[in-house]
Protein backbone atom coordinates (compact mmCIF):
# COMPACT_ATOMS: atom_id res chain seq x y z
CA UNK A 1 0.00 0.00 0.00
CA UNK A 2 1.35 3.27 -1.17
CA UNK A 3 2.22 6.11 1.56
CA UNK A 4 -0.71 8.54 -0.13
CA UNK A 5 -3.09 5.63 0.33
CA UNK A 6 -2.48 4.72 3.90
CA UNK A 7 -2.89 8.57 4.71
CA UNK A 8 -6.26 8.16 3.37
CA UNK A 9 -6.86 5.34 4.70
CA UNK A 10 -5.99 6.76 8.83
CA UNK A 11 -7.69 9.69 7.44
CA UNK A 12 -11.19 7.92 6.52
CA UNK A 13 -10.89 5.81 9.85
CA UNK A 14 -10.24 8.62 12.45
CA UNK A 15 -12.99 10.77 10.73
CA UNK A 16 -15.16 7.44 11.24
CA UNK A 17 -14.09 6.81 14.64
CA UNK A 18 -14.78 10.08 15.66
CA UNK A 19 -17.83 9.77 14.55
CA UNK A 20 -18.69 6.43 16.33
CA UNK A 21 -16.89 7.53 19.91
CA UNK A 22 -19.33 10.11 19.90
CA UNK A 23 -22.04 8.05 19.41
CA UNK A 24 -20.64 5.58 22.05
CA UNK A 25 -20.29 8.44 24.92
CA UNK A 26 -23.56 9.96 24.62
CA UNK A 27 -24.91 6.20 25.10
CA UNK A 28 -22.87 6.33 28.43
CA UNK A 29 -25.00 6.82 30.99
CA UNK A 30 -22.51 8.58 33.71
CA UNK A 31 -21.73 10.96 31.43
CA UNK A 32 -25.65 11.77 30.66
CA UNK A 33 -25.71 15.23 32.66
CA UNK A 34 -22.60 16.30 30.36
CA UNK A 35 -22.06 18.40 27.62
CA UNK A 36 -18.90 16.53 25.71
CA UNK A 37 -17.66 16.92 22.11
CA UNK A 38 -15.49 14.53 20.43
CA UNK A 39 -13.27 17.30 18.80
CA UNK A 40 -10.61 15.11 16.89
CA UNK A 41 -9.33 11.44 16.22
CA UNK A 42 -5.61 10.91 15.69
CA UNK A 43 -4.68 7.44 14.51
CA UNK A 44 -1.66 6.03 14.26
CA UNK A 45 -0.45 5.03 10.76
CA UNK A 46 -0.35 1.49 12.11
CA UNK A 47 -3.79 1.56 13.40
CA UNK A 48 -2.88 0.62 17.08
CA UNK A 49 -3.42 3.70 18.71
CA UNK A 50 -5.58 6.46 18.48
CA UNK A 51 -5.95 9.63 20.97
CA UNK A 52 -9.67 11.12 20.77
CA UNK A 53 -9.41 14.88 21.66
CA UNK A 54 -12.82 15.81 23.94
CA UNK A 55 -13.95 19.27 25.25
CA UNK A 56 -16.51 19.91 28.29
CA UNK A 57 -18.95 22.52 28.24
CA UNK A 58 -19.03 22.36 32.26
CA UNK A 59 -18.02 23.54 35.40
CA UNK A 60 -14.31 23.19 35.88
CA UNK A 61 -14.75 21.01 38.76
CA UNK A 62 -16.56 18.38 36.31
CA UNK A 63 -13.78 17.70 34.06
CA UNK A 64 -11.92 15.26 36.51
CA UNK A 65 -15.47 13.62 37.31
CA UNK A 66 -15.69 12.88 33.47
CA UNK A 67 -11.80 12.12 33.19
CA UNK A 68 -12.37 9.50 35.69
CA UNK A 69 -15.29 8.09 34.09
CA UNK A 70 -13.88 7.82 30.58
CA UNK A 71 -11.29 6.25 32.37
CA UNK A 72 -13.46 3.91 34.11
CA UNK A 73 -15.27 2.73 30.82
CA UNK A 74 -12.14 2.35 28.61
CA UNK A 75 -12.91 -1.68 28.02
CA UNK A 76 -16.54 -0.70 27.80
CA UNK A 77 -15.94 1.94 24.50
CA UNK A 78 -12.76 -0.65 23.12
CA UNK A 79 -15.55 -3.36 23.07
CA UNK A 80 -18.52 -1.27 21.43
CA UNK A 81 -15.51 -0.20 19.31
CA UNK A 82 -14.54 -3.41 17.91
CA UNK A 83 -18.49 -4.41 17.52
CA UNK A 84 -18.42 -1.30 15.22
CA UNK A 85 -15.27 -1.10 12.88
CA UNK A 86 -14.61 -4.13 10.72
CA UNK A 87 -10.71 -4.05 11.62
CA UNK A 88 -8.36 -6.65 12.15
CA UNK A 89 -7.12 -4.99 15.21
CA UNK A 90 -8.85 -2.43 17.59
CA UNK A 91 -6.70 0.50 18.26
CA UNK A 92 -6.29 1.40 21.89
CA UNK A 93 -7.88 4.71 22.81
CA UNK A 94 -6.51 7.51 24.72
CA UNK A 95 -8.82 10.32 25.71
CA UNK A 96 -7.02 13.71 25.85
CA UNK A 97 -8.44 17.14 27.35
CA UNK A 98 -8.90 19.48 24.23
CA UNK A 99 -8.25 23.09 26.26
CA UNK A 100 -8.50 24.87 22.59
CA UNK A 101 -12.10 26.23 23.56
CA UNK A 102 -11.10 27.97 26.84
CA UNK A 103 -7.76 29.51 25.45
CA UNK A 104 -10.09 31.20 22.69
CA UNK A 105 -12.50 32.31 25.48
CA UNK A 106 -9.10 33.94 27.86
CA UNK A 107 -8.03 35.03 24.29
CA UNK A 108 -11.57 36.46 23.33
CA UNK A 109 -11.77 38.05 27.78
CA UNK A 110 -8.14 39.67 27.09
CA UNK A 111 -9.02 41.34 23.89
CA UNK A 112 -12.26 42.54 25.32
CA UNK A 113 -10.08 43.92 28.60
CA UNK A 114 -8.20 45.80 26.39
CA UNK A 115 -10.56 47.35 24.15
CA UNK A 116 -12.67 48.64 27.15
CA UNK A 117 -9.74 50.28 28.62
CA UNK A 118 -8.91 52.23 25.56
CA UNK A 119 -12.44 53.88 25.70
Amino acid sequence: MSKTTLRKRVVRLSILLQEVMSDIIKKIKELDMYFITIIKVDLAENLLKCKVYYSILDLEENKQKVINILKSNIKKIKLQLASRLNLKHTPDVFFVYDYSNEQVTRVYNILEKIKNEHK
